[in-house]
């Protein structure tokens, strides 16, 4: 069931279209309503006071008590304002924030006109540029002028002869917000019924409240008057600051505020939803806003709309941001907002097309007021244009989801669902299997969720809501199946909705998933007629269906509900009414199909029935020809009074089981147990069966049916109990063991498969279908071959399967006898049956033999057997020897003198004879020396020995004396082969001398011994010593490392020695007294080898170095100081100085070229000379040009602003130590300015510091950049060739290149010393370089 819009009226006409102005309760009344009907001063019968959220200060939305419907000056058509709290009119914190009342005029201060305070209310709270209000709010605050008056006011319970006070209450000249009287906050009638009512937070230390400034003074002591912390009414001079409490009329008249809502949470965001419930007194307003005049609704696409759809809105003229929409409401009858919603998202388009989301609507006609809003969140104010008006047609339209034709009746199998309650009498089937229900098609109704079991309005809400994720359930096109009876009764609404039967279990049947549950009803009474009564909201399933059959309320046996009368059918819905309470739920029929009632959700009334629905789940996934009839033919059966065909639904193109037979009725006369179904296709199917897709109708079988067995014995021999059929619903036994044998094996039982394979099966049961096959297992036995062997080894015997094939054992082994095989043949494969087979022998005969070595023997026989008696052996003689035994057979060692052969021995024997040599001893004096490998004995069978001379630390062997030796220097000692007689021998030596060599390493050293013996004591040597060095030790012959400070050769040592001597070279210091100067390259340290040392001379700026003074030196003209190889000592020199001609030659140059240190002969002398000439460069002095004295870098920069005529530079030197008037400072100025020069991270140029080469090569190449020359060759010179090319720096890559290619700067040794510092004689070369090149 759809909804369509058969029509759309754009009210094109944009004249102003508003809301009527509606007073709804506070109680019960919607979160938006029209107008501001709803808005009431303070009135204690509707819960005191209504608020208003207007305006905003310190960055939250201002909360406003409605003192009276009414102005102040009591005008009609406004609205009299009183802020709920107090306000901070000032920044900062308490009391910081606070207002004084008139401060600057002491004679006026408490006069309101022209006040601070005033001029706060006028300047700063309304139109300031922190003002509280927006424009449009502005707008609807009128200016009040009010005439003062006098008012008296007397406390209460002040004594009768009090006469109280007079104050004079300011007026109000043209005034938008102001201050509130003393006579405003002691009005009743504005809800000041005591002192705590005048109290306003935010509380504070001094009170629960906060003091605020009242419009009025008192006219004695002319005082402006407050309300305290506590209410108390007080007076005060005007410069105790307060806080502020405004007060103001906010204009009603016209259509300027459209409408009103609930401060927060009353419009919600999304698509239009009907507007909720609110009980609550807080207001936002929504503000008619003229700048919008000009939007306007120019199309409507509905194309999308089908209940809960998307509605396109083409308008042009909106406003744009973040919180600007398309808005609409929706009226209900009366002219009320029912529905409010914005566009799915905020316009970025003045004009162009919004979307909107509008809910499933009811039959009728309905006015969409479509408006453009800025909406701002919760208690801020709203902006609206005027409403354009979209009138909504909306009737009702049938579509079904599936083919299959509503109202034909199909029976569903109940009997599994776990259903509570007393099964209906009247049911055709009480066992549940087959339930009709009639298939009402697709209908357009709501059905509800868990979420709404207790919630009265759920059915409400369900009935608009479009959306599956509806909190309490939606509406919807879908198709149902509802049962022709109550299923069961006697069962109370909660004992269903326990079994998940009210809001729906899942079901299957036919392939098709269903949710059972019962229907929605309606949740309140809609009175009329028993013909058109219904139920509430009615778009409820029940009426739904009852609408689509155009049931007569009087219909009880045809139309789509049956069988209704006086049994009610169970609904979801909650009853509405309030006077039922939440524990009663709806139900219908009893005295009419429409008829509507309820009763308590827990009770089981015996007329309270379960009359289920079955709706079509995933409809959507399916096709519209999912549902498939399958004729049932009961063939002369029945269901209930049901004959002939009944129907049931299948999923089309899919299997299916087929039905129970239980449920059904036998025909007449029938008495058997037997059912099965016949198919279309000509197949047998017994319930619960899976029946092909494409069988169209099933026929009931009342008799047996019969399936044929088939037994394969696979070799054996069946000999009773043979089955070859069996009858459905009686099953058969298979043949047993002891009626099925095999030769060999025995039966494992008969399988449904022939690779034998799942449990073995002994019967067909009785629900068993179809011809069946099966296959006998066999289980080979195993038998036992014993083997006999007579005393001989054992032979295992073997256990095989039968008829495998047999491996012959090897033949058995007996001691003494030979194996000539076996009584019987070993068969090939084993035999049905156990067998034993014996061993047969013949005895063997052994030899005897024997080794005599060199020895004889009488008697000893030379063969035997293991049958011969025991003897012994008799023993051998030798001459020369004696017997010291046998080894052999059977013996252990070599001292048998004893052998006997006992009876039952086997095998070849063998004996050898052993005998005892005679030994005689060799004993030897070695005098202190050691020998190895002389024998201390020997025997006549001994080789030939010659004897090793032994060894003597210290010593040499001089010879032997002894036995059979004539003197004592025999070296060669040999003792022939076959000598006898023991033997002794004396060793005879000299004494060793060693020397002792030494490598002094141009040392001395007194005392130490060249040479020394094994029996020379113990020996230090002395240590040596060298002149300008410290001895370090030792290194040489058993020493370790080369410090041994003292070296000792203990007494007893032996060998040749050596030792070298180390040392270490003393360090001596120089030090320098430059006197303000500074020196580069200048060692601080020297050392005896180090080569002559030449000082560098300083440099001091304004000054030329005159000479050094210090060691070694006469005078303090030393120019030239040198130390000469070989020099010790520490060394001290002093610089001396005088004022420097050079300044006054580089500002007023006249050229020298004769000076005493510059000879022709030196390879700078024509670049001294050229640089001296062109006025490039002077001497040091008179007749010195100083031509290894360092260049500066301050000298550089002079000399190229020379060469370049000294041009006009303008400003000073951006450097910390380039003072004015120095003589290098333009020229530092001029050099910087051209990017010449750079100076270094530290703000300093240095202009004393010396130039290296690199740094001398840069400031070239950047000159020449800067003369714009030719500097090509920086990017194709090669430092190839230079073994220190990577130490240039990066920065002067370029500049070196440049400088190389070029030939201005040249090398020394293969290396280019980028770092080394430029000398003069080196700065004038580069520059004739430079400027002949």
């Amino acid at each position: 069931m759809k909804k369509r819009l058969l029509s759309i009226l754009l009210t094109l006409c944009m004249a102003l279209s508003l809301l009527s102005a509606v007073a709804f309760a506070e109680g019960g009344a919607k979160a938006i309503q029209s107008g501001t009907g709803s808005i009431h001063g303070y009135d204690t019968s509707a819960g005191g006071y209504s608020y208003i959220y207007y305006g905003t200060w310190r960055n939250s939305p201002i909360k406003w008590r409605v003192l009276d419907t009414k102005a102040n000056t009591g005008a009609a058509d406004a609205l009299f304002l009183l802020t709920d709290e107090c306000l901070y009119p000032l920044p900062g914190d308490l009391y910081a924030c606070y207002i004084q009342f008139n401060p600057a005029d002491k004679h006026n201060r408490h006069l309101w006109k022209d006040s601070t305070l005033q001029d706060w209310f006028k300047s700063t709270f309304y139109s300031g540029e922190n003002s509280a209000f927006t424009s449009a709010e502005r707008a609807l605050i009128p200016a009040t002028t009010q005439a003062s008056s006098v008012f008296s006011y007397k406390a209460p319970g002040a004594p009768s002869w009090d006469p109280g006070m007079r104050f004079q209450i300011c007026a109000l000249e043209a005034e938008h917000v102001f201050a509130p009287s003393i006579q405003d906050v002691v009005n009743a009638a504005y809800g000041f019924t005591d002192s705590a009512s005048r109290i306003a937070g935010p509380s504070n230390s001094l009170g629960p409240g906060t003091r605020y400034w009242l419009r009025s003074f008192e006219i004695s002591e002319q005082l402006p008057f407050m309300v305290g912390e506590d209410a108390s009414l007080m007076g005060d001079w005007g410069d105790n600051p307060s806080a502020v409490r405004p007060a103001m009329n906010l204009s009603t008249a016209g259509n300027n505020i459209l409408f009103v809502s609930a401060a927060e949470g009353g419009k919600p965001a999304g698509g239009l939803a009907e507007i909720s419930e609110y009980t609550g007194n807080e207001w936002k307003l929504t503000l008619l806003d003229s700048s919008r005049s000009g939007f306007a609704v120019t199309t409507t696409d509905l194309s999308a709309y089908t209940r809960g759809g998307t509605v396109k809105i083409g308008y042009t003229g909106a406003k744009t941001g973040t919180n600007e929409y398309v808005s609409a409401m929706i009226l209900d009858a009366a002219g009320n907002p029912a529905y409010y919603g914005r566009s799915s998202a905020a316009l970025t388009d003045e004009n162009g097309t919004a979307e909107l989301t509008i809910p499933a609507l009811a039959e009728g006609t309905y006015t969409l007021k479509v408006f453009n809003e800025q909406y701002n969140g919760d208690k801020m104010t709203d902006l609206a244009s005027a409403f354009a008006d979209v009138t909504l047609t909306v009737e009702e339209g049938v579509e079904e989801q599936f083919t299959l034709t509503p109202g034909g009746r199909y029976y569903f199998d109940l009997s599994a669902m776990d259903i509570p309650g007393t099964a209906n009498g009247e049911l055709p089937d009480s066992t549940l299997h087959y339930v009709p229900f009639t298939y009402t098609g697709t209908v357009y109704a709501y059905s509800l969720s868990s979420n709404s079991s207790g919630v009265a309005s759920s059915s409400q809400a369900a009935s608009i809501a479009v959306s599956s994720s509806a909190q309490y359930g939606y509406a919807r096109d879908h198709s149902l199946f509802i049962a022709d009876y109550a299923v069961t009764h006697s069962v109370s609404w909660l004992d269903l909705n326990a079994a998940s039967l009210i809001f729906g279990k899942d079901y299957d049947s036919g392939n098709i998933s269903y949710a059972l549950r019962v229907p929605s009803v309606g949740s309140k009474h809609k009175p009329g007629s028993d013909a058109d009564e219904h139920g509430n909201p009615d778009n409820n399933e029940w009426d739904a269906i009852l609408n689509k059959a155009s049931q007569n309320w009087q219909d009880n046996t045809t139309g789509y509900i049956k069988n209704w009368k006086e049994m009610y059918s169970t609904g979801q819905d909650t009853a509405e009414s309030p006077s039922t309470g939440t524990s009663q739920r709806m139900k219908r029929g009893y005295t009419s199909v429409r008829c509507l009632y309820f009763s308590n959700a827990g009770t089981p009334f015996t007329y309270d029935g379960f009359r289920p629905v079955l709706e079509v789940l995933h409809a959507d996934t399916l096709g519209s020809d999912a549902l498939k009839t399958v004729a049932l033919d009961l063939n002369g059966g029945s269901i209930g009074d049901a004959t002939g065909t009944v129907n049931i639904v299948v999923k089309n193109g899919e299997s299916f089981t087929a039905p129970s037979g239980e449920g059904l009725t036998r025909p007449n006369g029938n008495t058997d147990s037997y059912f099965w179904w016949l198919g279309s296709d000509g197949e047998s199917y017994v319930p619960g069966a899976m029946i092909p897709a494409g069988v169209a109708s099933l026929t009931a079988q009342w008799t047996a049916l019969t399936y044929s067995v088939t037994l394969h014995a696979n070799g054996g021999t069946i000999s009773s109990g043979n089955v070859t059929s069996y009858n459905y619903g009686e099953g058969a036994t298979l043949p047993a063991a002891d009626n099925t044998t095999r030769e060999g094996y025995t039966f494992a039982g008969w399988y449904d498969n022939e690779v034998l394979t799942g449990n073995p099966i002994t019967e067909i049961s009785t629900d068993e279908t179809g011809n069946r096959t099966y296959w006998a297992k066999w289980t080979v036995n195993q038998y036992t071959i014993t083997f006999d062997t007579d005393g001989g080894s054992e032979v295992a015997p073997i256990t095989q399967d039968y008829g495998s094939a047999i491996t012959a054992p090897a033949a058995p082994t007996r001691e003494g006898y030979t194996f000539t095989g076996w009584d019987k043949t070993i068969p090939a494969t084993m035999p049905a049956g156990d067998m034993t087979i014996t061993a047969q022998w013949t005895v063997n005969q052994y030899t005897i033999t024997y080794d005599l070595d060199g020895g004889t023997a009488e008697g000893n026989p030379d063969t035997y057997t293991v049958e011969t008696d025991a003897f012994t052996l008799k023993n051998p003689t030798r001459p020369g020897y004696t017997f010291t035994g046998w080894s052999g057979t059977g013996l252990t060692g070599e001292d048998n003198l004893t052998v006997t052969i006992p009876k039952g021995s086997t095998g070849n024997r063998s004996y050898t004879a052993h005998w005892s040599l005679n030994t005689y001893s060799i004993t030897y004096d070695l005098n202190g020396g050691t020998a190895s490998g002389n024998p201390t004995s020997y025997t006549v069978e001994s080789a030939t020995i010659t004897l090793n001379q032994p060894t003597k630390t210290g010593y040499t062997f001089t010879g032997w004396s002894g036995t059979d030796l004539t003197g004592e220097d025999n070296l060669t000692v040999t003792i022939p082969a076959g000598s006898t007689g023991d033997r002794s021998y004396t060793a005879h030596w000299s004494l060793n001398t060693y020397s002792i060599t030494y490598d002094l390493d141009g040392g001395t050293a007194s005392g130490n011994p060249d040479f020394y013996t094994v029996e020379s004591s113990t020996i230090t040597l002395n240590p040596p010593t060298r002149t300008g060095y410290t001895f370090i030790g030792w290194s040489g012959t058993d020493l370790s490392g080369s410090d041994n400070l003292t070296v000792t050769i203990p007494a007893g040592s032996i060998g040749n020695r050596s030792y070298i001597a180390h040392w270490s070279l003393n360090t001596y210091s120089i030090t320098y007294d430059l006197d303000g100067g500074t020196a580069f390259g200048n060692p601080d340290s020297y050392t005896v080898e180090s080569a002559a040392i030449t000082l560098n001379e300083p440099t001091k700026a304004g000054y030329v170095f005159t000479g050094w003074s210090g060691t070694d030196l006469v005078g303090e003209d030393n120019l030239t100081v040198t130390i000469p190889a070989g020099s010790i000592g520490d060394r001290r020199y002093t610089a001396h100085w005088e004022f420097d001609p050079t300044i006054i030659a580089a500002l007023n140059p006249t050229p020298n070229v004769d000076f005493l240190d510059v000879s022709r002969t030196d390879w700078f002398y024509y670049d001294v000379r050229y640089v001296c000439e062109n006025g490039l460069m002077n001497g040091t002095s008179r007749n010195r040009f100083s031509p290894y004295g360092t260049a500066t870098r301050g000298m550089l920069v002079t000399i190229l602003y020379r060469m370049e005529n000294e041009p006009r530079c303008f400003g000073s030197a951006a450097f910390s130590d380039v003072k004015p008037g120095a003589y290098y400072e333009k020229a530092v100025v001029w050099a910087s300015q051209n990017n010449i020069v750079s100076g270094y991270t530290d703000g300093t140029f240095r202009p004393d510091a010396p130039v290296t080469r690199e740094q001398l090569a840069s400031i070239l190449y950047r000159y020449t950049l800067y003369r714009g020359q030719d500097v090509s060759a920086a990017g194709t010179t090669s430092f190839t060739g230079y073994g220190d090319a990577q130490t240039v720096s990066n920065y002067a890559l370029p500049a070196m290149r440049w400088a190389c290619g070029t030939g201005i700067l040249q090398g020394a040794n293969g290396k280019l010393n980028p770092s080394g510092l430029a000398t003069r004689a080196q700065l004038a070369a580069m520059l004739h370089r430079y400027l002949t090149k």
